[in-house]
């Protein structure tokens, strides 16, 4: 459970940390005052999907059940073979979007930078 909810908030956090970076790259203005609320907020919705998702395998919502980890890094039961997906899927896309924008901000701080060694 607390491996789950940390990742997840772990994720959800460089999410936003790159959400930051793109806006400012991007030359966005956030026009939120302050600010801190809105971080906040972000924080507190993840943390809530976070739990809510990770209370599943507790609850033993659908079969899913949480196990101890022998061998590998996957602590969720084999049984239904969908659990894993429902747990690990809200990580994968939070992966790849951070992955996405990553390359993004990577692109276009790029010709920047080569310039500056010039």
């Amino acid at each position: 459970f607390v491996i789950t909810v940390a990742s997840f908030v772990t994720n959800a956090w460089l999410l936003f940390l790159m959400v930051i970076l793109f806006t400012r790259v991007h030359g966005v203005r956030l026009r939120v005052q302050p600010f801190w609320k809105v971080e906040l907020l972000f924080f507190a919705a993840a943390l809530a999907v976070a739990l809510a998702t990770a209370a599943l395998p507790l609850a033993h919502a659908g079969g899913m059940r949480y196990e101890l980890v022998r061998s590998g890094w996957c602590h969720i039961g084999p049984q239904p073979h969908w659990a894993r997906f429902v747990l690990y899927s809200e990580h994968w896309v939070l992966i790849v979007l951070i992955v996405v924008l990553m390359v993004d901000v990577y692109a276009k701080v790029l010709p920047r930078l080569l310039q500056q060694r010039h």
